[in-house]
């Protein structure tokens, strides 16, 4: 190929190229978990406590399916206002957690 100099100049390049190609893959993995988290979590919740109430409404699964469907006791739910209404994703504030810290880093635009 040429002098060790050459090698070793090539040697260097292809590792930076690897070391930026793992960094990207591990930051695009971290950043899909997590927003798959913060997205999954308050649905999660909401359908958990959703079924509770149908479940506690009615005494048992049997006779919540015989009685009402589980769609039309969740919309008779909220606008009776038993149950509050369903958040959109949007509207709800983002989670205080350990990797973001707000303080860090100035709000951006006007």
């Amino acid at each position: 190929m040429g002098s060790i100099r050459h090698k070793i100049i090539l040697s260097l390049v292809l590792m930076s190229f690897a070391s930026i190609a793992l960094t990207a893959v591990s930051v695009r993995d971290l950043v899909l978990n997590r927003f798959s988290q913060m997205t999954a979590d308050p649905a999660t919740d909401r359908f958990a406590l959703e079924c509770l109430t149908y479940y506690r409404h009615y005494g048992s699964w049997e006779a919540a399916t015989q009685a009402e469907d589980f769609g039309q006791f969740i919309r008779r739910m909220i606008d009776s206002g038993a149950l509050p209404p369903p958040q959109e994703a949007i509207d709800q504030p983002p989670p205080n957690n350990d990797l973001f810290v707000n303080d860090q880093f100035p709000p951006m635009g006007p």
